[in-house]
């Protein structure tokens, strides 16, 4: 995050005035898709503009999670923390697969590792976003901004929202933490765990609070290798 970003973002934390930060969303979700846009190849542009597209979607998601806050009702809650045990039933349901593939592959052979990984998942044509009364309160353009975050991502597989790799499962194993503490700087009355894909999606890939309570597909990616060194001698 920039320097100029940073400060601008606690100017947003600050705001009061939702129609302002209506605006100002509509605003960057219009130069985000400006810079996203090219009807030769869609995505080579949106990665040749990551920087630029990140930076306006660190402002839109400080933007946006800054109307959740000022939209606070319990109902609201009910719906982040249920939205939060789900990806934390995704990440154990990551953990398991992962448990039962590495155990089929060191069978085969000791030195094999794996990578496992839990994405989400953005079909532009069927998005399967959740429609939810508040939509028109932020004025987003879900589906196209989610798309462009998604292709950013997908493109690149950095910050996958949970990985793990044979070391990973034999602290798993072993009952050891798996992943510090993370947070999310979200002012809300009381405190909630966030798990740590949801941390990963705020904090790392610039997904919104609103988004993520409105995106619902994920899938698991794995990827088995063996690392060893070959002498030539």
């Amino acid at each position: 995050m920039t320097n100029q970003n940073n400060l601008e973002i606690i100017k947003i934390q600050e705001q009061t005035d939702t129609d302002y930060l209506r605006r100002y969303v509509r605003q960057c979700e219009s130069e985000i898709m400006r810079l996203s846009y090219d009807e030769n190849d869609k995505e080579v542009f949106i990665i040749s503009n990551q920087d630029r597209i990140l930076t306006k979607a660190e402002i839109r998601c400080a933007l946006l999670n800054r109307m959740f806050e000022l939209s606070y009702s319990e109902a609201n809650i009910r719906d982040l923390e249920m939205t939060n045990r789900r990806l934390v039933q995704m990440e154990a349901k990551v953990l398991e697969v992962h448990k039962q593939r590495h155990q089929q592959l060191i069978t085969i052979h000791p030195d094999y590792k794996l990578n496992t990984s839990l994405t989400y998942f953005h079909d532009n044509q069927n998005p399967q976003l959740v429609i939810r009364e508040d939509d028109g309160f932020y004025g987003s353009q879900w589906n196209d901004i989610i798309e462009i975050l998604d292709t950013i991502h997908s493109i690149e597989m950095t910050d996958s929202l949970y990985y793990c790799s044979g070391d990973f499962y034999d602290s798993y194993h072993n009952g050891l933490p798996l992943k510090e503490s993370c947070e999310i700087d979200l002012a809300l009355p009381y405190e909630i765990s966030f798990c740590y894909s949801f941390c990963e999606l705020c904090n790392s890939q610039c997904f919104s609070i609103p988004d993520i309570m409105r995106m619902t597909t994920y899938h698991i990616c794995q990827e088995a290798f063996m690392d060893q060194l070959i002498s030539l001698d």
